[in-house]
């Protein structure tokens, strides 16, 4: 048998180290691929789950009067409408909750501030009335038949306001 030439033997330990190499190389792929493929599988059943964990919301109105109930006096716009009403997990649209909110206050279960829409009993009624009276430290007992407090030397108020 012929001898081969050792350049050649050393040709073929370069190339089989270089196969290994490449076997490594390609093997670390199929790891980092299959990583993607089960990072992206939990994304997409996260994003189901997120999807149906918000219902749609079935009686608008009802919703929008317990989300004003609930945030009182603070006040309530379609934005916040929509942020509460995701807390709940309930998927509710900005233009659904604008349109409902101005219904709600054309049938005089809303009050509209010009920013904010409140439930009635959380609005408070404020009139500026000047009052002419003698002595500023002395509260006028009845004005025009409104009972008056006084809330701070020389500025009074309706009582109950």
């Amino acid at each position: 048998m012929a001898s081969v030439p050792k350049y050649l033997l050393e040709e073929r330990d370069r190339l089989e180290e270089e196969v290994t190499r490449l076997y490594e190389q390609a093997e670390a792929a199929r790891y980092k691929l299959d990583g993607l493929n089960l990072a992206i599988g939990l994304i997409k059943k996260g994003e189901a789950a997120e999807t149906s964990k918000l219902k749609e919301a079935s009686n608008i109105k009802v919703l929008l009067l317990d989300l004003a109930r609930e945030v009182r006096g603070e006040g309530l716009n379609a934005n916040i409408a929509v942020e509460l009403a995701a807390r709940r997990g309930i998927a509710l649209k900005r233009g659904t909750a604008a349109s409902n909110l101005s219904r709600l206050k054309t049938d005089n279960a809303l009050v509209h501030d010009g920013q904010r829409y409140r439930l009635p009993e959380f609005v408070r009624l404020s009139k500026t009335v000047t009052y002419a009276v003698g002595d500023p430290n002395q509260p006028p007992s009845k004005i025009a038949g409104v009972a008056m407090e006084q809330v701070a030397p020389g500025l009074f108020r309706t009582k109950g306001s």
